[in-house]
């Protein structure tokens, strides 16, 4: 009769651990966020409702109010990660965009300027570098970080 071995992870590479790793971890979120197309279908409504897409407002009206909320949202988000401190948000976006879940249509951000006070800091300014990128799925040559400047008092 064999006896059970023990797993060896010697053999294994660690590029094979770390894909099985992220997999995990993709799952996870996806399970954790659901499939279903009723989430989408309110995801997309609640959009359309927020920025008053196809209500006949103007485009440059609705594209106003989109990048409002975009900015300010930023401004805050930033201002809540680690060595940023006070920060200023400024976006450039096209009228007409991606699909967002299949139905409503979102302006495509062409272009970030942040100015925080923490871009002095290069581990600062490569974090709000990377999550402009990722928020916006923009390329990193159109995103810049510079320093805010002091006040004098």
């Amino acid at each position: 009769m064999k006896k059970h071995s023990k797993i060896e992870w010697s053999g294994i590479k660690k590029e094979y651990m770390i894909i099985a790793i992220a997999a995990g971890i993709v799952l996870m979120l996806f399970a954790r966020t659901g499939s279903g197309t009723a989430g989408k279908e309110s995801a997309a409504e609640s959009t359309q409702e927020l920025f008053s897409f196809g209500s006949g407002q103007s485009g440059e009206a609705e594209l106003s109010a989109y990048l409002s909320y975009m900015q300010e949202s930023m401004t805050a988000c930033l201002g809540r990660m680690q060595g940023v401190g006070k920060a200023e948000v400024f976006l450039t976006a096209a009228p007409e965009g991606e699909s967002l879940y299949g139905t409503a249509r979102t302006p495509a951000i062409q272009g970030v300027l942040i100015v925080a006070e923490g871009a002095d800091d290069p581990l600062v300014v490569q974090d709000i570098t990377e999550a402009c990128e990722a928020l916006f799925s923009i390329s990193v040559h159109k995103i810049k970080v510079v320093k805010m400047k002091e006040e004098r008092q």
